[in-house]
């Protein structure tokens, strides 16, 4: 009696045991695999019903792995296309850029604002040079501009507040004055002014003028065309003040003499003089 007592005590101690693993197997499988647990509750083979899972999940894990392949593959295409489209994108910001200066280009040439830039530019550097000329020629008086619309020569008067007026304003004296540094910068600059470096000014020919200048005025003038004659370059000058004339190393006095007495027609008659 006693080993059966005993007998008893652990088979219900087994049954009980047993009975908590199938509760613990009832809800693990209703958590995780409900088909399992429905096979488990009307007391269906549940290991066929897990293999058969296993099975579906190994070709899910399959379709899952091909289609990770194909996402990878198609991330490298991707990284590929953004490499080509930066490179895309530098060579049209270039392109736009080669545009926008061909665009500007085409505008200023057809609207002829570079030949406009161009003279603006000569007239910037008569101007500058001319000055210098200038001030020398009028006692540090005078020196020359180009006005705001770019087309007109203006002086700025040195000894009256450094007034800018236009160059119509001048006497006569002080107009051949503007006009002789003008002419003087010209024969300077032109090199640097023409198209082929090559062009060079050898001479240049004064007419008249000289009568309207005092005699400092003249003076200075005389010595500026010295300078000019000095650097290799011919200076003619058509003039009738002797005091001018006479400073000339070479010159071609023109004499009128009647050709007839009896009409009292004019002829010249030329006589060349050198000293």
């Amino acid at each position: 009696m006693v080993w059966a007592a005993f007998g008893m005590t652990e088979l219900e101690a087994a049954e009980a045991a047993l009975e908590q693993a199938r509760a613990a197997l009832e809800v693990a499988l209703g958590e995780r695999w409900p088909e399992a647990h429905t096979a488990f509750r009307e007391g269906r083979d549940v290991a066929l019903v897990l293999r058969r899972r296993q099975t579906e999940a190994q070709q899910e894990r399959d379709q899952l792995q091909h289609r990770a392949g194909q996402l990878e593959t198609r991330v490298e295409h991707m990284k590929q296309d953004l490499e080509r489209a930066r490179t895309i994108r530098g060579e049209v910001a270039g392109m736009e850029k080669d545009w926008n200066v061909s665009t500007d280009l085409a505008q200023m040439l057809g609207a002829a604002k570079f030949q406009q830039f161009l003279q603006y530019e000569a007239l910037q550097t008569l101007a500058r040079d001319g000055s210098k000329r200038l001030e020398e020629l009028s006692s540090g008086r005078y020196k020359l501009q180009i006005d705001d619309k770019g087309a007109e020569f203006e002086v700025i008067d040195q000894w009256n507040a450094d007034q800018s007026r236009s160059v119509k304003t001048l006497s006569g004296g002080e107009t051949f004055l503007a006009s002789l540094a003008l002419s003087l910068a010209l024969a300077e600059s032109l090199p640097g002014l023409a198209a082929s470096r090559r062009v060079v000014l050898d001479s240049i020919f004064l007419d008249e003028g000289f009568g309207s200048l005092d005699p400092d005025a003249l003076e200075r003038a005389a010595e500026a065309l010295d300078a000019l004659r000095s650097e290799d370059r011919m200076v003619c000058i058509v003039t009738h003040l002797q005091e001018l004339a006479q400073r000339l190393p070479a010159r071609i006095v023109v004499i009128a003499v009647p050709r007839n007495p009896r009409s009292g027609e004019l002829c010249a008659r030329v006589e060349q003089i050198r000293v």
